[in-house]
Parts: C-alpha cells; sequence; structure tokens
C-alpha cells in the first residue's frame, strides 16, 4: 500500500514524503475527489467585521457605498446542478441598510432565479449556471466555476515547483506553484496561459489545502487579478456516501483585488442524497414570469394559475372579436358585407386555432419547467 493510502486509513499518521510532488498530487485527488456533492450554510461578513481578517493582514471593502454586510447561503451542488438561497443585508455609508433575497435553481438545463422581494422570476434558457465561489472552492474542490476543474486536475508534476515549507495558523503547509504555461486540458476554460497557481498543502491534515491563490494572468482595472482562499478551523465532518469522515474547514478568508470577505460555515453536509426535484424551480402564483429577459404577455405566474390565466386571456379575446365580427355582419345587411363578414370570421377562426396552439406550447413549457 501506498503512503497515501496508508494516511487514508492512519489519518493521524504523517509518514509520508510531503515534499514529493507526485505523493501530494496523489493526496489531493485522495481526498477532492471524494466530494461530489455538497449541502453547505453559511454566512458571509464584510472583512471589517472580522477579528480574523487582522490576524491575515486583508483591508476593507472596496465599495464606498457599503460600509458592511451579511450574508446568509443556504446551497446544495451536485455538479451541475445547484439551488442557492442567498439572504443579504447591506449597511449603507448613510447609515440605512437593504436587505435582498435570491433563490436560483440550475437543473443542468435552464437557469430560474426567483425575487421573493420583487415577486418575480426569471427564467434563462441558454445562459448555463451562474459562477458559484463558495467553500467548496476554498479547499481546491473546484478552481474557476462554472468549471468542474480541480486544483488536482491541474496538479502536473512536470509544471510544478517545490517552494518549502511554512507554517500557517499552526499548520505544517508545503508550497507548491503551477505554472506557467500549464496545458489547457489543466486550466479552467478560458483562462489564459499565463495563470498561475500558489498552493499551500497540509499532509498532517490528509493532503487537504490550507490556503491557495490563483494569478489570472491579465489585468482588470490595471491590475493583475487575483482570488485567494484560506482555511482555518478544520473539524470532522461525514462522508454520507461512504459513511467516513473528512476534514473540512469552518472559517474561510476570501479576497480578490477588490473586495475581502470572512465565510463562517454552520453547517455542511457531504455527498448528501439529492432527488432531481432538489433542482427543479416552482415558481409561487402571483409572480412575474420572465423568459429570457422578456416579460410574457399576459402576466404568467407560477403553478396551475399561469396555465389558467393564459387560456382564459386567448379564449376571451377571440370571442371578443368574433363577437364583433357578427355584430358587422347583422348591420350590413347586403351580400357584399355578408361576404366580408365570412371572410373575417374565418380568417378569426384561424386565429383562434394559432392562439390556442400558442397557449399549448407555453402549457407544455411551464410544466417542462416544473417537471422536467
Amino acid at each position: 500500500m501506498n503512503c497515501v493510502g496508508i494516511l487514508l486509513l492512519f489519518s493521524s499518521l504523517q509518514i509520508c514524503d510531503d515534499t514529493d510532488l507526485p505523493t501530494i498530487k496523489m493526496g489531493l485527488e485522495a481526498y477532492l475527489s471524494r466530494i461530489a456533492s455538497i449541502q453547505i450554510r453559511y454566512r458571509v461578513r464584510s472583512i471589517d467585521d472580522s477579528p480574523l481578517a487582522n490576524q491575515v493582514g486583508i483591508g476593507k471593502s472596496s465599495n464606498p457605498g457599503i460600509v458592511g454586510f451579511k450574508t446568509h447561503y443556504d446551497i446544495i451542488d451536485a455538479f451541475p446542478s445547484y439551488r442557492r438561497y442567498m439572504t443579504s443585508e447591506y449597511r449603507l455609508s448613510d447609515g440605512t441598510t437593504q436587505v435582498a433575497e435570491i433563490h436560483s435553481y440550475f437543473d443542468g438545463k435552464q437557469l430560474t432565479k426567483i425575487s421573493p422581494d420583487g415577486k418575480s422570476a426569471s427564467v434563462l434558457t441558454s445562459s448555463g449556471p451562474e459562477p458559484l465561489y463558495f467553500p467548496l472552492h476554498s479547499i481546491g474542490r473546484r478552481v474557476n466555476p462554472p468549471s468542474d476543474l480541480s486544483l488536482a486536475d491541474c496538479f502536473l508534476p512536470e509544471f510544478a515547483e517545490f517552494w518549502g515549507k511554512e507554517v500557517l495558523d499552526g499548520v505544517n503547509s508545503s508550497v507548491i506553484v503551477l505554472g506557467p504555461g500549464l496545458p489547457q486540458e489543466a486550466r479552467p476554460p478560458g483562462i489564459p496561459g499565463e495563470m498561475t497557481l500558489k498552493i499551500w498543502v497540509a499532509a498532517d491534515l490528509g493532503f487537504i489545502v490550507k490556503r491557495w491563490r490563483i494569478d489570472y494572468g491579465t489585468k482588470l482595472r490595471g491590475k493583475n487579478f487575483f482570488a485567494e482562499y484560506e482555511n482555518f478551523d478544520f473539524r470532522s465532518t461525514t462522508d454520507h456516501l461512504r459513511g467516513a469522515a473528512l476534514p473540512f474547514p469552518r472559517r474561510v478568508v476570501y479576497r480578490n483585488n477588490f473586495a475581502s470577505q470572512e465565510w463562517l460555515i454552520e453547517d455542511v453536509v457531504l455527498n448528501p442524497a439529492t432527488k432531481s426535484s432538489t433542482f427543479e424551480a416552482n415558481v409561487p402564483a402571483g409572480y412575474t414570469l420572465f423568459v429570457d429577459g422578456i416579460q410574457s404577455s399576459p402576466i404568467l405566474t407560477g403553478g396551475e394559475e399561469a396555465r389558467r390565466q393564459e387560456l382564459e386571456h386567448i379564449v376571451r379575446d377571440a370571442n371578443r372579436l368574433l363577437d364583433a365580427t357578427n355584430q358587422d355582419g347583422a348591420l350590413a345587411g347586403t351580400e357584399q358585407r355578408s361576404s366580408w363578414s365570412n371572410s373575417l370570421t374565418l380568417v378569426l377562426v384561424c386565429f383562434v386555432i394559432v392562439a390556442f396552439a400558442i397557449a399549448w406550447r407555453k402549457y407544455r413549457w411551464i410544466s417542462r419547467t416544473r417537471q422536467s
């Protein structure tokens, strides 16, 4: 049995060479590959509220209008599908607060975002998933969303360099730099070859990532754009798929060129049992519905009410036009008017047929939104 296998069986023993690049890669793969899905609840707050931020030397929020914020997330992620509930409270420089709530669903095909505050919902049929940044990224399970590429996928020993060891927050860590020049298969889509990764790996904890940083190799607002994550307070967490336990952080500090945050994890479930219905959006009755940025006419609402209103609207308009045509025919009294009225009636009958066809297509679309 190799040293990685022994470490997984006896995680309290450190008997591996934590300077050997292939061994570190194998250790990362052994840990990260065990996390296929996750359910997590956590709070995010601006760094100026965080005593932890002073320990790591991170500055305040870069947005001058926001002096602080607290956001609560409840996420179930089973790539590529996810369900995210987000509630944010912003403290503004004028002393007021603003609260926003958004529910997002991606079922692998389309993205639905529901706003309880605005009583509205938006369906994007071809946009793909949102780029979610959350603690699954801080441990290196996902390098750059929405790609599912992990740090282990990017770790090619021939493009890696061992930079020595550091002690971070009392944790011994091996420091490795990857890139620049990583091949395309070892980079998230759209990230240039100038990208570099710097990883602090804690072999004592089971080859978990203590800190990592990505320099994207591009400039944003004149600065070299980067993102950095550091994990704290590792605790044993049950893997519900295998019944074993894995270490997982309960605090994360995240920063980039323009923002600094602390993530406080309240609850986490590794590899939870999920159903396809978990990621299906159910738009509540009474909500305005937008499809690809266009508001439906008439205003659609979720569920059975949407189908009833749509069909009633089409039937009512068709009957109104038919009544108007019959009145015109009765007042005319001539063969020419009668012929003209018959022609209009024929046209309106065709309209009704087409209208019902459109209604049926919308009925099928709403059904797929609820059941697909």
